[in-house]
């Protein structure tokens, strides 16, 4: 498994590697598996309260709403 880093979500850049552990998610909309990997495609602030961050991959266009304070884990570059 790569290093991981702790890093607040409004600092991920495209290409950054995520890792978020399901169990914390309700419910489990990504991966049956205990940990879900994504790369990240954008990063945007909606507003105060919400952070959307876009996901590579799939034909939908699918990202992860997190509040501005969250942090994640991230693959050290």
């Amino acid at each position: 498994m790569a290093d991981l880093v702790t890093v607040p979500v409004l600092e991920l850049c495209a290409g950054d590697r995520v890792h978020e552990r399901n169990d914390e998610w309700e419910p489990h909309p990504f991966s049956t598996d205990e940990i879900y990997t994504y790369t990240v495609e954008d990063v945007t602030r909606i507003n105060n309260d919400t952070v959307l961050v876009g996901i590579v991959g799939g034909d939908i266009p699918s990202g992860i709403t997190y509040r501005p304070d969250s942090t994640v884990k991230r693959e050290a570059r």
